[in-house]
């Protein structure tokens, strides 16, 4: 049997080498905006992700969405029937009930003379990104569900926003590692030291 002290002593270690190791996880979000420039446009992309610093695309694939937004501010053309309108995103995750954001003339206020707005943050569309294209569209339907022409502006915030998280995980520092494997190898010699103080 350990001593007390010795109890005491292997308990505080491990618990140090156990705090070292969980403390190294890295966490991370990033913010993917996938903005409408104009109504009439469709645009495919090949993975859900953004560019580094220098360039090179990162893909988010593995990573979880843990909010999602739309903002629609439109000013239709004179004399324009905004009841066309429609905005779209597949939405590339898993485990979620529907992976297609829409917005339509249905969800639109008018806010002024000429203008109308939407905006809505849900937690829907969280669940892990898969890897695959997917598409960003805005345009007006007809009532058949074909699309038709829609002349008006979008301000610059019109589109998809998403928070992903980018959590990795945990992987023991070198020190961190040292410390844990020391706690380790400390519990049997203290056992063997305190066997032989009892047989003496």
């Amino acid at each position: 049997m350990l001593t007390s002290i010795h109890k005491r002593l292997t308990g505080a270690v491990l618990a140090l080498s156990c705090l070292s190791f969980t403390g190294a996880a890295a966490a991370e979000t990033v913010e993917l905006n996938y903005l409408m420039p104009k109504i009439g446009v469709e645009f495919l992309y090949g993975g859900m992700g953004y560019d580094d610093a220098d360039g090179n695309f990162i893909e988010l694939s593995g990573s979880h969405i843990v909010s999602s937004s739309v903002i629609v501010n439109f000013r239709p053309a004179r004399g324009v029937d905004i009841s066309t309108f429609f905005l779209a995103m597949s939405v590339p995750v898993s485990g979620v009930a529907s992976t297609y954001f829409v917005v339509d003339s249905s969800m639109l206020v008018k806010t002024g003379r000429n203008r109308y707005t939407y905006s809505l943050t849900t937690d829907m569309f969280n669940g892990e990104i898969i890897p695959g294209r997917f598409s960003v569209e805005s345009y007006g339907l007809d009532a058949l569900g074909n699309p038709i022409s829609l002349r008006g502006l979008l301000s610059a915030d019109t589109g998809f926003h998403y928070t992903v998280d980018t959590t990795t995980a945990a992987v023991p520092e070198p020190a961190s590692a040292a410390l844990l494997l020391g706690g380790l190898l400390l519990v049997p010699l203290l056992a063997r030291r305190q066997r032989r103080i009892n047989a003496a």
